[in-house]
């Protein structure tokens, strides 16, 4: 019926601002997963992780976000295995202050 595509244009209006609210906010790590910041001489896969983290501050899912880190955590590339050593960061064409945010990763993710 027209009332159901009116619900529906009007739930795809909100999810559109928020998400461009979102992307538009300082919580969104401007990051283009270039992977030049890889490798991490820990391992750490930060692409991942900061995707993961700009998930979350998008859709608000912490229990997801928990869930993948887990996994991360198994496979023994989480943020925790940062030495801040800075490699990654002098790499980065998007200067991105990676070491900062995987502890900040770490701290939410937990």
């Amino acid at each position: 019926s027209d009332q159901d595509i009116t619900h529906v244009e009007e739930h795809e209006k909100i999810l559109y601002e928020n998400v461009r609210k979102a992307f538009n906010s300082n919580n969104v790590i401007p990051c283009t997963e270039c992977n030049y910041c890889l490798p991490c001489p820990e391992n750490v896969c930060i692409p991942n992780l900061l995707s993961l983290y700009n998930n979350f501050k998008i859709y608000g899912d912490i229990k997801q976000a928990k869930q993948i880190y887990n996994i991360l955590i198994e496979q023994k590339v989480d943020a925790s295995r940062c030495s801040g050593c800075g490699d990654c960061e002098k790499k980065c064409p998007q200067n991105i202050e990676i070491i900062k945010i995987l502890k900040k990763i770490e701290i939410e993710f937990k």
